[in-house]
This record gives C-alpha cells, structure tokens and sequence, in this order.
C-alpha cells in the first residue's frame, strides 16, 4: 500500500525512499493502524486515537482567525527584519504557541508549556518547552505552510522564545536548538539524552531523531496541505501523518521496550540491506555487460582489433578488462553514494543546474522509462557514456572550484567565513565542483573504455589515430538499471535503490562479495553447472560438448532477465564471449569467505573517510581520498 503523499519531506532518506513509497502503509496497517482500529470498534473505551483527533483540526485550522491570521501576518513580516507582526508580536506568538498546543493534543501529548532542566556543560539549564517526556521535547518555533521554509533560521525556524545558554551562547533557532539538546542530558546530569525533537512551525511538523540528525535526515510534513486536502480514509494522509507524529508512535512501549518507530526504522534498513545481494548480483552481471560491450565495440569495423593486438605485456588482457569494467563501475557506485549523502558535499547537489543537467538521479530517471531500448539510434548512440564522462572529469578536476575567483576568499574573511562559503559552494554561485583528484576517477586509471587505446596499426608519430571503445547506450542503459533499480515484489514496482540507507558494512558486503570473482574470455562455447543449479555458493564453466555428462539438475538456467531477451534452457557463453564467474571454492580459499563486519567496514570506510574529512577541515589535496577497486 502507498504512502507516497507529496506533504511528507522525508529529507536525506530518514526512511529509505522505496520503504517509504511501498512498504510503510503496510507496516503500519498490521502495527498502530490496527491497534488504533481495535479502539475505535471498541464502545467501552472512551480514549479517541490520534488518527480521529487530527481529522477534527480541518475547521478550526482553516477559519480566518488561524490560518488567514498567520497567514497574512507572515506576508507583512517577509522582507522586515524587525518581525513586528510575527516574533516580535506577543499577540501572534501567544495564537501560534496556543495552536501548537492544539496540534500535540491531537496527536495524543499531554501537552502544557512547561520548563524543562537539562544538563550539559557541567551545568544546568532550564528553559521553556512546548512539550516535554518520553525523550521526546517539542518547541514552538514560527508559522509557514512550505515544508522547505521550515528550518528558515529568519523565518519560520525562529524559536518563539529564543534560549540563552550562557553570556556568549544564544540559540534562536529551532534545528541549532535541537542539535545542542540532543547532547543534553534531560532532567540534570546522569540523565538520558532526547530521542527526539518536534519543531512546531505551524502549518508544519518537523521530526528530529538524534540518530540521524546530525546526518541532515529527518521527517516533515505539511499539516496545512493535509488538512486542507482533508483525506479522511482509514490509511490515508491524515491518518499516516497522525500515526508517524503521534505519541503512540514515539515514545517507548510497556516495560520500557522498543519504540514503535524503531521497528519502522529496522524495517527500512532491512529493506536496503536486501538490495546489497541484489546490488552484487547486478555488479556481477554489469562487469560481465561492460566487458563484452567492449569487444564488441573492437570487433566494430571501424575499430577491426582483436584482444592479443592491444594487449598490455604486464597484464593479461582478460585480468585488464576485468579490472577496467570493476572501476567504471565502481566509479558510478561512489557518485550514487556520494549524492545520496550531499552532507559529503563531494557533488554540487545544491545547484538546480547540476541536478538538471549532470546527477546520477537525472540518468537513473532516464532508464527507468523503459525496460529497454528499442530504436536502432537510441541502443547506438553514447549519450550515456558521455554524460558519465563528462560527470567523472567534473568530478576529478573540478569547476570553478572554491578559491579560484575573486570573491571566494575577501579581505576581512575569518576562518569561520570561508568554511560557511566553501560548505556552501554552488549556492547562488553557479555551478561549482570541488576537485576529488582521485586515482579512481584518473582517465589513465582505464585504458580499454572509451578512447584511450592506440591503434596500433596506425603510425604514432606521424598519424596516430585512437581506438573509439566508448561504451553503447544499449549496454549502459542495463547497466545503469542494474544499480540504481530494485526488483520489486509480484505485482509491486521495484523502485529505486536507496543508497542513503547503505550501510558501511552492505557496501563492504558487495565489495568482498566480488573479490574472489574470475574473468576470463571463453575460447569455446561453455555452459554453466553448480550445486543445485545454483551458482550463488560456485560454479564451474564447463565446454557445452560436456554437457550430457552431467545431470541436468546442475545446469545453471537462464533467469527472468535474460528470458526477456528470449534465452531460455541451460545457460551457455559463446565462443570470444567475457564470463565473470565465482569459480567453485575460489571463495572458500580466499579472504572473501572470512571477512568479518569489522574489516568490510574498515574496507569501505577508508575508501570515502578522507573525502568527508577533506570537505570538513578544508585539507589540502594530497590528503584527498584514492579509493582502489582493485
């Protein structure tokens, strides 16, 4: 059941976008839906649920004196610093911080005002709370209806009652607030820190988890979109913002035991971390698309080469191809994460134009359109691949990158200054990549993809001319499907992958999972056999004039995937053919059948560790992150 409602922010993925759009609305229809249900059908219990009290909001909300009110003093508050109508008002504070208190009781808080002591610092501090338990603190911060203009730190993410911490330290907005109470200890020393923090911006609820907070995730939504639209139905808006807002939802279970959200969160992150065997399955049969679009593209008659011809006398040119077809992929594995995570801030994912013209999301919308191309054109061309090429030498070398204009660095800027502008980057600046200068992202870190083979036949000297081993639309579109879609349930659609809920240790997963793969270029036609027929545990490649020798039960078969393409039967390789295969107890016998969690996470951590730290001290380049695929 869908739960993909357009008044939900679920900023950085605090939830992953797939669990999100598909699998929410049924976890909660078996979880608090149900419960709720039970005390709704039930005539000895007076108690209304959370779902049946924010439905009664609709009226009182859209009457002029509420929402006509905030409104309009909103709008003559705008562009005036002195927010004489709105922060500055004691009247329009004390409607807004009444209308907060409505809000919580719908969604089931014991709501009063209160003064909450919290200890931080090696002291206490008191100060004023819209509500306060459970470890959970709401507080009342100013009006918007704009999911976006919720954390304005002149607008809506003022705090109503600014909070003064020391002679030197003041917080006036909702999200710093926030941050500095989730390193508080509620109640005085030795108590716990907050779980969470509910901003009340009016028109608009903002959810604050300590766990992700810090990572610029969290969970909005629009109350003035839901209310006005009024969905009434059992699952619907109103009740699916009343379930994951409500206190029934946040606090802890009887006992003390898990928070109900806590399964949701769980929920999510297993629902990513099934896409890592997925992910590592597609990588496996991407290595093996891109390595055969290239000798596909050097037998094209304008290129007429064969492997022995070019090949490297340090490297075999299967092991070569092998490697060059893992780091291209690697490198559109690194982008998806790092977009995934603009915190990094390694692509300009603030910049409209880059979103536009240059993301990952722009080519992953691009082949979710179709499950394959059909014109001639389309599979021919390399639009595709230059859209990747061009995004990779962005990456690499950078542009417009901060200090190589004249007001990046301005006479009187403190440390503090160039920091914020070199965090902001492309905001209001145009576009602007950082340089990653990265071995992985290096055009000589792979030869065999795209231009950079020599023919040799041609005179280097005089008239050298470059083998064009540019990689088909056709190839990369199946490949790009492969990472960035999930397959979905019978009768569900797949969606995307959201690499936001990749953990360090599903990516070390997929990583290792590749290590004791093999590629080789088949001299003859093979067919595949394994336990079962199941090549997941290894595989052996055996000539198909083998084949009756074995029993047909341990022949590997073609999947969904290729039946598509109308391959069916036990699967073979044609001869000249790349076949990248976990090769029997090749697996058993190297470092990839023992890595424990905490190697896969050291494995992946090192690889993006200096570009988060080179971001967040501005260090120099040479401290820049060389990730090695191979």
């Amino acid at each position: 059941m869908s739960t993909d409602f357009d008044s939900f922010s679920n900023r950085g993925e605090y939830l992953s976008a797939h669990y999100f759009a598909e699998q929410l609305g049924t976890d909660l229809k078996k979880g608090l839906f149900a419960t709720w249900a039970l005390r709704e059908g039930d005539d000895n219990d007076p108690r209304r649920t959370p779902r049946e009290l924010l439905r009664t909001l609709r009226t009182p909300y859209l009457a002029e004196e509420v929402r006509g009110y905030f409104a309009q003093t909103a709008q003559a508050d705008a562009d005036d610093e002195a927010r004489l109508n709105t922060h500055n008002n004691p009247e329009w504070t004390k409607r807004l911080a009444e209308w907060h208190q409505t809000v919580l009781r719908a969604l089931g808080y014991d709501a009063t005002p209160a003064e909450l002591t919290v200890h931080r610092a090696g002291r206490d501090h008191t100060l004023p709370v819209a509500y306060h338990g459970n470890g959970i603190i709401a507080l009342d911060c100013g009006w918007t209806a704009d999911n976006d203009s919720a954390l304005n730190a002149d607008g809506a993410g003022r705090l109503l009652t600014p909070f003064q911490a020391s002679a030197s330290e003041t917080y006036e907005t909702g999200p710093a607030l926030a941050s500095w109470l989730f390193q508080s200890e509620v109640g005085g020393e030795g108590g716990a820190h907050p779980r969470f923090v509910l901003l009340l911006c009016g028109g608009v609820l903002v959810l604050a988890d300590r766990h992700a907070w810090s990572e610029g995730r969290y969970l909005a939504v629009n109350l003035d979109a839901a209310l006005e639209r009024n969905d009434r139905a059992q699952q619907g808006e109103l009740a699916t913002i009343a379930a994951l807002f409500s206190l029934d939802m946040l606090r802890p279970g009887e006992n003390d035991t898990s928070r109900p959200i806590d399964a949701l969160l769980k929920s999510s992150g297993d629902n990513a971390a099934g896409v890592s065997t997925e992910l590592r399955q597609g990588l496996q049969r991407s290595v093996e698309i891109i390595a055969n679009e290239v000798l596909h593209r050097m037998g094209d008659p304008k290129n007429d080469i064969t492997p022995p011809e070019i090949e490297d006398p340090k490297i075999s040119f299967p092991r070569e191809l092998t490697r060059e077809a893992l780091r291209y992929l690697y490198r559109i594995l690194f982008l998806l994460y790092a977009e995934a995570r603009p915190e990094l801030a390694i692509l300009p994912a603030d910049d409209g134009s880059y979103e536009a013209g240059y993301s990952m999301a722009r080519l992953r919308e691009l082949v979710e359109r179709d499950e394959e191309l059909v014109e001639e054109e389309a599979r021919n061309g390399f639009h595709l691949y230059e859209s990747l090429d061009v995004l990779f030498n962005k990456v690499n070398y950078g542009h417009r990158a901060y200090g190589t204009e004249p007001d990046d660095d301005l006479p009187g800027d403190d440390q503090d200054t160039r920091n914020a502008k070199k965090a902001r980057r492309s905001e209001d600046r145009g576009l602007r990549f950082e340089p990653l200068r990265s071995e992985l992202f290096e055009p000589t870190a792979i030869r065999l993809i795209g231009r950079g083979v020599l023919d040799p036949r041609s005179d280097e000297d005089s008239d050298p001319r470059w083998l064009d081993l540019r990689l088909r639309n056709e190839a990369l579109h199946e490949v790009l499907r492969l990472l960035t879609m999930k397959k979905g349930r019978r009768g569900e659609r797949g969606g995307f992958i959201s690499y936001r809920n990749l953990g360090i240790n599903q990516l070390g997963a997929v990583y290792e999972g590749l290590m004791s793969y093999t590629g080789i270029i088949a001299e003859e036609e093979l067919c595949e056999v394994a336990r079962g027929g199941d090549p997941e545990q290894g595989s052996w490649l055996i000539p198909s004039r083998k084949q009756d020798q074995y029993p047909d039960k341990t022949l590997v078969q073609y999947d969904e995937e290729d039946a598509r393409k109308g391959l069916r039967g036990a699967k073979r390789y044609e001869k000249g053919s790349f076949v990248y295969r976990l090769a029997g107890r090749d697996r058993e016998t190297t470092a990839s059948y023992y890595t424990p969690q905490s190697l896969t996470e050291v494995t992946v951590e090192l690889t993006l560790k200096n570009a988060s730290t080179r971001t967040a001290t501005s260090t120099a380049t040479s401290s820049r992150p060389e990730p090695r695929s191979c």
